[in-house]
């Protein structure tokens, strides 16, 4: 593969990953290069969406006539094409060489190169190339169908984010839908209607093909259906939303309402996906009234009333009677509905209203909060909430103004106005969560501190850091949008628990809260945030993790921020717990790990770092047959420092290349000078990190060494973790097999500490396996069995076994009993320096 495509499509795949959003943009992007590298009309990328209760639109593309976006709605119907689709992708990527599919025709075009995605009989997706026209007999070579594989398996988790979870999907979502919706694809000429709604308005069928004519042929009466179908046809870019009442076909005296919205344009800005909605109707009730007078006061506000205003209307609180001046669409169609206030508030909030504002805006707009709060003292209340538009989202600003009161202060009548403030609000909130921005939340504290140093005695408060563990794992499981939404919703959570307080989303899925309150509940509160979190989602097991600093006046802002940041890093991987204030012996931790990282080239120049050597014993020779190569880190100011003080500090930091590199080049000058003395040598194993893999090219560096040394590369193994392996599989594939067709040995580290060890063996060409000595820990039957059963499974694959963590006989016994090749613990030796190593063995007679 050109070694351009390949960096790409890398980093592509790194983002999909490890990043918590990938956006169309994304997609799109890496598309039109593969399009371009390639020499394709296009790319097109197919995503199955059973779950949601619209489905349909077969294809999205990148270049060409229909780049446009990413839609999540191809439908395979599974009584038609799914067995063709079966037999056409049975081999990954396939050419197509008929066009027998029905859907999607484009993206399953004869001569396209297509990797499909399949699950029982429900088809998720896949992901096509198409040649250009004149090219009808291309030729997909083998660097196509990798380049295709290797994009295809980077987009795969946003084509299942929402996957078609079993064969009954799309009946039950059909059954699942609102019992007035039904859904209109004028490109498709085809309507879906829901099993309720066929129910409730006795419509036969729940396809309609040749529509809309069909199903306006037994819906609507027939002196009505030249208006209906007119109506319906007047869906267009400028009109995007329609009305029509009539009379129904199979209840003639009965009036109802279709209301058509459209959800998606296509590429050329034509209706693509219409919602229906039906609604049977008292018509008398929507006779115009008589608003002259009210109109009149409405002249009083005019001055006032900014020409920005997206609605303006008044209220009669005592009958609830709403008179509409000035309204939008998709406003309308409420106003159009109802004149009762409770009602249009109530609808207003459920259609447009984000969920964790819903409460909030109806709890204000209430009428006897109203009636307790407007008066001439507090003559008006402005309240912004996020909508949702069209499928964008908005900040309203929705202000509601005294008219009139009584003789006792009770307000009788209001002037409500919204207006959309998204552009202002977007300097200080975040665009997705509407909770601040963390510069705004800076310059506050800042502002804040400035106060507190007028008062020493004054209450400090605590900074209090959230982070939602493992975040990006709820995004490809729950997909991105569900993603958002659950951000939202604990967004909205923290404004319940802090009412009133400054809140910042520090980035992702990481916030900030002042807690300000002069109280002892600091803790509770956190308490309360860390337990509500774990029922956001019932199907998804969240966790939460917290940080808290009291704010020290010597330092500055944003150091408090970053001390709770770092207080809720210490407790990351603790099972136990869930929160932890920012303390002196955290502080220390954190001077001792910059020292660390700061040093760590002093280190490996110096030489405090020294080389350890850990014996493996093979259990049918009874004596040395390879050494583990362990690292200590002699400080001349913190003294001895332990593998656990400074491994893990460089593996994040990006900085442990530089340690395994010292490692290599000192395993391979120390083996050179015992073969220089006629010493004899055994195989020492190096152990490398997954950042290795990305910082530098530990292959070179060892190919490097062993020729400076003339090293024997039989004499070196390379150890990888389970955990590496499992997260970046195809690198780790290609490491694995450059190393072992260089002639050096790749063992597995840690095997049983992750959660996919069966596929690591599967699919990974390890020649050996180190048992985790977790399984030591607890030395029981249940381990035994795993133990013993792991062995003999690894002997019929040809892979030895190794047991680390021995202790005790009664481990070395069980082991060579049950036919494990090999033994590393402290039963034999801990990891000592290489001659204390060689004298131990000696004397136990193990050399």
């Amino acid at each position: 593969m050109d070694k351009d495509i390949k960096k790409k499509l890398e980093e592509f795949h790194d983002k999909v990953f490890n990043s918590n959003e990938i956006t169309v943009k994304d997609v799109i992007s890496i598309l039109d290069y593969v399009c371009e590298k390639l020499h394709l009309q296009q790319i097109y990328v197919c995503e199955n969406a059973g779950s949601k209760n619209h489905y349909l639109y077969p294809y999205v593309s990148s270049k060409g006539p229909k780049s446009i976006t990413m839609h999540k709605n191809l439908i395979v119907f599974p009584d038609s094409d799914i067995d063709h689709l079966q037999n056409m992708f049975k081999d990954d990527p396939v050419q197509v060489f008929d066009d027998n599919v029905s859907a999607a025709r484009n993206a399953t075009a004869v001569n396209n190169l297509v990797y499909g995605f399949l699950d029982k009989n429900i088809c998720l997706g896949f992901v096509s190339f198409q040649p250009y026209e004149n090219e009808e007999t291309r030729i997909w070579n083998d660097e196509d169908k990798e380049v295709i594989s290797h994009l295809a398996f980077s987009i795969k988790p946003l084509i299942t984010a929402r996957q078609v979870f079993d064969r009954y999907a799309f009946e039950k979502n059909l059954k699942s839908s609102s019992s007035s919706l039904f859904w209109y694809y004028p490109n498709l000429s085809l309507v879906i209607v829901p099993e309720e709604t066929m129910e409730r308005f006795t419509i036969p069928n729940f396809v309609y093909r040749d529509a809309p004519e069909s199903i306006v042929k037994d819906l609507v009466n027939e002196g009505y259906q030249k208006e209906v179908l007119e109506s319906i046809n007047s869906l267009t870019k400028g009109n995007s939303s329609v009305s029509v009442i009539f009379q129904g076909k199979n209840f003639k005296n009965k009036f109802f309402r279709l209301s058509l919205t459209t959800n998606r344009f296509d590429d050329k800005e034509n209706p693509e996906e219409v919602m229906g909605l039906m609604e049977e109707i008292n018509k008398e009730e929507y006779d115009s009234i008589n608003t002259s007078e009210v109109y009149k006061k409405y002249q009083i506000f005019r001055e006032a009333i900014s020409r920005s205003n997206l609605v303006e209307y008044y209220v009669d609180l005592e009958s609830g009677k709403v008179t509409l001046f000035k309204a939008v669409e998709p406003f309308t169609d409420i106003f159009s509905q109802y004149n009762d206030f409770d009602t249009i508030i109530n609808e207003y909030a459920e259609q447009f209203i984000s969920l964790e504002n819903r409460e909030a805006y109806k709890k204000v707009l209430n009428k006897e909060y109203l009636h307790l709060n407007l008066n001439k003292y507090n003559n008006y209340i402005t309240l912004n909430s996020r909508v949702n538009i069209d499928g964008k989202e908005h900040i309203y600003e929705t202000t509601i103004v005294l008219y009139n009161q009584s003789i006792y202060n009770y307000c009788k009548e209001v002037m409500i106005f919204v207006r959309d403030v998204t552009n202002l609000e977007s300097l200080n909130n975040d665009n997705l969560t509407g909770v601040y921005t963390l510069t705004y939340f800076i310059n506050y504290l800042s502002n804040k501190k400035l106060e507190l140093s007028k008062d020493a005695s004054s209450n400090k408060g605590h900074i209090v850091f959230y982070d939602i563990q493992d975040f990006k794992y709820y995004n490809l499981g729950m997909g991105l949008k569900n993603g958002n939404e659950l951000l939202k919703k604990f967004a909205s959570l923290l404004q319940t628990t802090y009412p009133g307080l400054k809140i910042a989303r520090y980035g992702d899925d990481r916030f900030v809260v002042y807690d300000e309150y002069n109280d002892s509940n600091t803790y509770q509160r956190i308490e309360s945030v860390v337990e509500k979190t774990s029922s956001l989602d019932p199907s998804y097991l969240l966790k939460l993790k917290a940080g808290a600093y009291v704010p020290s006046l010597n330092e500055d802002p944003a150091s408090w921020v970053d001390f709770a940041q770092l207080a809720c890093q210490e407790i990351k991987h603790d099972l136990n717990i869930n929160y932890k204030e920012f303390d002196e012996e955290l502080k220390n931790k954190i001077i001792k790990k910059n020292y660390i990282i700061d040093n760590v080239d002093k280190a490996v120049e110096n030489e405090w770092i020294k080389i350890y050597f850990q014996p493996v014993i093979g259990t049918k020779e009874n004596h040395l047959v390879a050494m583990e190569a362990l690292t200590r880190w002699i400080d001349p100011i913190y003294g001895f420092l332990p593998p656990g003080d400074f491994i893990s500090i460089l593996e994040d930091s990006n900085l442990i290349y530089k340690l395994d590199i010292f490692v290599i080049n000192k395993v391979c000058e120390k083996l050179r000078y015992e073969l220089d003395l006629g010493h004899q040598i055994v195989p020492i194993s190096i152990n490398l990190s997954r950042a290795d893999f990305t910082a530098c090219q530990p292959f070179d560096e060892l190919e490097k060494a062993v020729a400076k040394y003339n090293i024997d590369r039989k004499y070196i193994c390379i150890e990888i973790t389970e955990s590496i392996a499992m997260k970046d599989p195809k690198l780790i594939t290609k490491a694995i097999n450059q190393f072992r067709d260089a002639g050096y040995e790749v063992w597995m580290d840690d095997f049983g500490s992750g959660y996919s060890s069966l596929n690591v063996l599967k699919d990974y060409p390890f020649d050996e396996i180190k048992i985790d000595m977790a399984f030591l820990r607890n030395f029981n039957d249940k381990s035994k069995t795993i133990i013993s059963s792991t062995i003999s499974m690894a002997k019929k694959l040809h892979i030895r076994t190794l047991t680390e963590g021995v202790e005790t006989k009664e481990h070395f016994n069980f082991l060579k009993d049950v036919g494990c090749e090999r033994i590393q613990g402290y039963y034999f030796s801990k990891p000592l320096p290489y001659e204390e190593i060689i004298d131990l063995m000696k004397g136990k007679n193990l050399f």
